[in-house]
């Protein structure tokens, strides 16, 4: 479930677009 946690995180510091793609695929495997 919180996989994509630590996964959002490492991104943000890429690209913060990708966090928020990133952030509604967690909220629908939630």
């Amino acid at each position: 479930e919180y996989s994509f946690s630590p996964a959002a995180q490492a991104i943000d510091l890429g690209s913060g677009e990708f966090k928020e793609v990133i952030f509604h695929a967690t909220r629908v495997a939630y």
